[in-house]
């Protein structure tokens, strides 16, 4: 759908300075990547409304309008006004979206002339949202093409400040960047998805800064940073998730929930912790259970009702069976004696090996991140042939050599936490301790964040950020990104005193994400990790 283009400013519009610059900044407040300011709103009167012209000297001006679409064929309310940011002023975007599905309103910067954001490759976009739920849409226009990023579904509810970070890949990997027209962001009603239904109506967002970065230009560290354990906060974190095991032996995945769900990719976790700690009666009751409720062809179902012992899903994700057949193989190797374990261990990596056969050979069709938990069970099981084409295969076409760093997936551009941390993980592994860098140092400027309240810090799951995801900062740690032990104190700081982990100090669903206050097993299981050792302690560099 074509974006609406805004008009000439009226010369009557007030006219003030933008300060240009650029500088060696703090990509969300903690990097080192080259960024420029393109609209701040520290000048803004009160009294200014759109069209609104900034002046940014050497006969460039900016002008800022807003714009919309509808199917209900009918103007939406917009508006534009000043009001206060994170630091100083911001503008605001009001609206009244209708019910219609993919109606939008939005506020677009035009350049005049175009500008030259070649040197930079990402846009960030200091914003927040209101209560109410609806999507987000970034684009650009060069002088001859429209190129729209993929939707940000549902996430406008997020009341708090913090950035978006849009690599310009994402939005249109074929933009002449040297001639940018515009800039615009769309609020819109995608009220067409089962997974998130938008709520239209009236509300707000909020943008306290306008900027672009060349985090390709950041400093990236020279070795990896060693954590210093903490081993009351690990042990606490064992007997949590020991106290969620159910009479059947699998572990309740939160705590907080009133349904009776495990979910596989926690279980393998916890089967690597009790392995671990020599939690030899809680690791044995978990396989028992595991071999259960294996499937004929070797693979397990995503999720599971612990009081029923049945599936409750036919979903089967691979990555899940990578986790599982890398935990039994950990339990065997540290002395785990379930005689069923070493059966369902090497069918399970059959499975595998089937799934990398059909397609063909690479699991090109798979997100990275299923692929990097399939090598590494083939690693730990020392099917190195397969293991070998599974990497080459990875590099080849999800590693970004010049940004460095891995993709969401083959074509997918979007900044991903957990690709990163498990990629570089298992580089590490195989000797490319320089890519491993690169990539956590990727995943530090591009997904550092804070929480709602600024009190906590961390890595969040994907751009966004929307919030501190504590399972993906403990994965950073574990892989021994920079500033690792202070996000190892924050993450000791939410610890429960029962030892539990919440997901995130936020409660956010939307782009994918989910997070949450509740307890799990899954961040717990990673605040052990952090703080202890493992999943991966073969392929780490200390």
């Amino acid at each position: 759908m074509l974006r609406s283009r805004c008009a000439s400013a009226s010369k009557g519009a007030i006219a003030f300075l933008i300060i240009v610059f650029a500088t060696l900044a703090l990509a969300q407040g903690m990097g080192t990547s080259p960024s420029l300011d393109l609209i701040t709103f520290d000048n803004l009167s009160l009294t200014d409304r759109e069209p609104i012209v900034y002046d940014m000297g050497n006969a460039r001006h900016c002008h800022i309008s807003t714009g919309f679409g509808s199917n209900c064929s009918k103007e939406l309310n917009r508006s534009l006004e000043p009001v206060e940011g994170r630091d100083g002023k911001a503008l605001q975007l009001t609206y009244s979206l209708d019910k219609c599905n993919n109606s939008y309103v939005e506020v677009v910067f035009t350049f005049d002339p175009p500008i030259d954001l070649s040197s930079y490759d990402h846009l960030v976009i200091d914003w927040r949202g209101n209560q109410t739920a609806n999507s987000l849409n970034v684009g650009m226009n060069d002088t001859e093409l429209q190129k729209i990023a993929p939707l940000y579904r549902h996430v406008t509810q997020k009341t708090w400040w913090g950035p978006l970070v849009v690599p310009f890949k994402y939005i249109g990997s074929d933009l002449n960047l040297t001639t940018v027209r515009t800039i615009f962001i769309s609020v819109k009603n995608d009220s067409n998805t089962t997974d998130y239904e938008d709520e239209g109506g009236v509300s707000n967002i909020a943008i306290d800064n306008l900027r672009v970065v060349n985090i390709s230009a950041r400093k990236v560290p020279s070795d990896f940073e060693v954590v210093k354990p903490d081993t009351n906060a690990s042990k606490a974190a064992a007997n949590w998730i020991a106290s969620q095991q159910q009479p059947n032996g699998l572990i309740k995945s939160w705590k907080d929930e009133i349904y009776a769900l495990a979910h596989l990719y926690d279980q393998a976790l916890a089967l690597i912790i009790f392995s671990q700690e020599n939690m030899s009666e809680n690791a044995t009751q978990l396989v028992d259970a595991l071999v259960k409720l294996q499937n004929g062809d070797g693979s397990w179902n995503k999720t599971f009702n612990y009081s029923t012992n049945k599936s409750v899903t036919d979903d089967i994700w691979i990555g899940d069976v990578a986790w599982t057949v890398y935990a039994l193989d950990r339990y065997i190797e540290l002395g785990g004696d379930n005689p069923l374990a070493e059966t369902a261990r090497d069918a399970g990596a059959k499975w595998l090996q089937g799934q990398i056969e059909l397609s063909p050979g690479c699991l090109q069709n798979r997100p990275v991140e299923g692929a990097i938990d399939t090598w590494w069970a083939l690693w730990a099981l020392d099917k190195t042939e397969e293991a070998d084409n599974l990497m080459d295969c990875i590099v080849s076409s999800y590693w970004d050599e010049e940004m460095g760093r891995f993709k969401a997936g083959k074509d997918d551009w979007k900044p991903v936490t957990d690709v990163q941390t498990w990629g570089a993980a298992m580089l590490t592994a195989t000797g490319e301790r320089e890519k491993a860098l690169r990539a956590l140092s990727y995943a530090r400027e591009a997904l550092s964040v804070s929480s709602s309240d600024s009190q906590v810090s961390g890595m969040g799951d994907q751009a966004g950020p929307w919030s501190v995801s504590n399972e993906c900062t403990g994965q950073y740690i574990v892989a021994g990104g920079e500033g690792s032990n202070q996000m190892l104190q924050e993450l000791i700081s939410q610890q429960r005193d029962d030892g539990a982990m919440p997901g995130s100090p936020d409660n956010f669903k939307g782009a994918g994400i989910w997070n949450t206050q509740w307890q799990g097993v899954a961040p717990t299981a990673w605040l052990y990790f952090a703080s202890n050792k493992g999943p991966f302690e073969q392929g780490i560099a200390k």
